[in-house]
């Protein structure tokens, strides 16, 4: 722990094993960013959070010389860096070891194509999941630079100025579940249903979710405390979540403890 110019500073080496396309997945990122809290610019990877009530700044970057990505973050939220150790490796998929997955996965001549063509692919992740979630039900039937609008409108509609440092470009924070339930999102750019549809489900992250057992989580291999997880799996087509769209967000929440999702994202990323 440091102080640059009076503002709390820590940063941690987050090791990989090699190969690993960080190039790659900066551009997943980038593409699909939420404008205003998270942004990527000159190879590093950049956002807002908000952490047991403290807020940073956190950016992320591969060392140039060791196989490590390095996580700085500033501000008030900077003490809980260490804690934060384990979130940030599955983030951006960091205890996948490439290896493992080649032997996994190249019994079959497809996949083995796809793991040949793009060794270092890893499976984005994201920050959280009620923000992946949101954006999965944004993103249904518009282009991803859509969503990403409509993801930023929502961020400035029902999220919050950080009260920390910030970035030109990440300079709020994601709403809560409980701030965009509330929220006026008329005239949004979104059909009714799918605004129905994004509340209904904010509201009930909210809410804690109601109990499920946890043969109800076995095809996904959802962590049975994972509230948003857990309710992609309880959104039924009618209420706004259409089945590939399922597929697609349990993949990425969900690759570190399934086989199957990790051969899904290779059809989907690498190429």
């Amino acid at each position: 722990m440091k102080q640059v110019a009076g503002i709390a500073v820590d940063e941690i080496e987050l090791p990989f094993k090699a190969p690993f396309d960080w190039q790659r997945m900066l551009r997943f990122y980038g593409g699909r960013s939420s404008s205003g809290v998270e942004t990527v610019e000159d190879g590093c990877y950049i956002r807002t959070l908000d952490w047991q009530g403290d807020s940073g700044l956190l950016r992320v970057r591969r060392d140039s010389h060791r196989p490590c990505l390095i996580a700085q973050l500033e501000g008030p939220a900077s003490h809980h860096l260490g804690a934060l150790e384990a979130k940030l490796m599955h983030m951006f998929d960091l205890y996948t070891d490439p290896a493992q997955v080649r032997d996994g996965l190249g019994g079959d001549p497809w996949l083995l194509r796809l793991t040949s063509q793009a060794p270092g692919l890893r499976i984005p992740g994201a920050w959280s999941a009620f923000e992946l979630v949101v954006r999965t039900i944004v993103g249904q039937q518009v282009s991803v630079k859509a969503a990403t609008t409509i993801t930023g409108r929502l961020v400035a509609r029902a999220g919050r100025p950080a009260d920390g440092p910030s970035h030109e470009c990440a300079a709020w924070q994601f709403p809560t579940p409980a701030a965009l339930a509330a929220a006026d999102l008329d005239l949004i750019g979104m059909p009714t249903k799918r605004v129905a549809a994004l509340q209904n489900f904010a509201q009930a992250v909210a809410d804690g979710l109601p109990s499920m057992p946890l043969s109800s989580l076995s095809r996904g291999g959802v962590p049975s405390k994972d509230f948003p997880a857990r309710a992609i799996l309880l959104m039924p087509r009618n209420r706004g979540l259409a089945p590939s769209r399922q597929r697609a967000a349990i993949v990425r929440r969900c690759a570190r403890h399934c086989w199957a999702c990790r051969a899904s994202a290779l059809g989907r990323w690498s190429t």
